[in-house]
């Protein structure tokens, strides 16, 4: 049996100054003859369980790790836009390939003597629920996997993005019982056949607020599905309240058919 190699380069011991989240998503250059800018994964990457390969926002996350490294520190993130063709294994290494499609510099300059800008500015306010109080650390008190934690503060927001839209019928994509005791016992499971992520839309407003060390408010709701198709809609607010970023996400969603379809007939 050949033997797989999860990285490219000999994986590193964790570094224990860095959060662990960033031992995941940190990326090693890979030597080109070309110039051209190539990143890989430096740790094995996540593959969650029973899911059909590696979790997509690692995927994202060192996308966007890897376009920021071939840029100069003072370019900042707007927006990114994501497409999923295939599932990612875990087995083997990522390489990650920067293009540059405009090198062409933009300034602004802010001088205006004295006089008050006119823009257009507007953002939706922040649910009025409480966050936590204590520093954003692993407690083991909400749900998280070592990397993240989540806590439910009312009822409308929900702690997944994607499975916003399963939630919303009160359906199950696990085998019974549930895995996480967050599950509601009361939701059908093995109900979802097939529910893959199809493209994902971020969209960062401020990203000067945005504090990795602090806690974030997210309130995510489905404003459509149809076709074996949803949409999902995600709003990041800062403890502050400041609108942060808003994501969107289509999937693919096709449920389990007890009966033969009557087009297949």
């Amino acid at each position: 049996m050949a033997k797989t190699y999860t990285t490219f380069f000999p994986t590193p011991p964790l570094d224990k100054c860095k959060a662990p989240i960033e031992n995941v998503f940190e990326l090693t250059p890979v030597p080109r003859n070309d110039g051209q800018a190539v990143f890989t994964n430096t740790h094995p990457l996540w593959h969650p369980s029973g899911s059909r390969g590696v979790y997509g926002g690692t995927l994202i996350a060192q996308s966007l790790s890897a376009a920021m490294l071939a840029v100069p520190s003072t370019v900042n993130m707007h927006s990114m836009h994501c497409h999923f063709l295939i599932a990612a294994t875990a087995e083997t290494p990522i390489y990650y390939h920067v293009d540059h499609v405009n090198d062409a510099a933009v300034s602004f300059i802010n001088n205006h003597s004295g006089m008050d800008e006119k823009v257009l500015e507007h953002s939706t306010s922040k649910p009025d629920v409480s966050v936590p109080q204590d520093p954003a650390v692993i407690t083991g008190e909400g749900t998280g996997n070592g990397l993240f934690e989540s806590r439910v503060m009312d009822s409308d927001i929900d702690t997944y993005f994607i499975g916003t839209l399963w939630r919303a019928y009160n359906l199950s994509p696990y085998p019974s019982p549930p895995p996480t005791d967050q599950e509601d016992p009361n939701q059908k499971a093995e109900e979802i056949e097939v529910m893959a992520s199809l493209n994902h839309s971020i969209y960062l407003h401020h990203p000067q607020a945005v504090r990795v060390d602090d806690w974030m408010l997210t309130e995510m709701e489905t404003p459509w599905a149809g076709n074996e198709r949803g949409l999902v809609v995600q709003r990041i607010w800062s403890t502050d309240g400041i609108l942060v970023a808003t994501c969107i996400q289509e999937a693919l969603v096709r449920l389990k058919q007890h009966e033969t379809p009557k087009h297949m007939l």
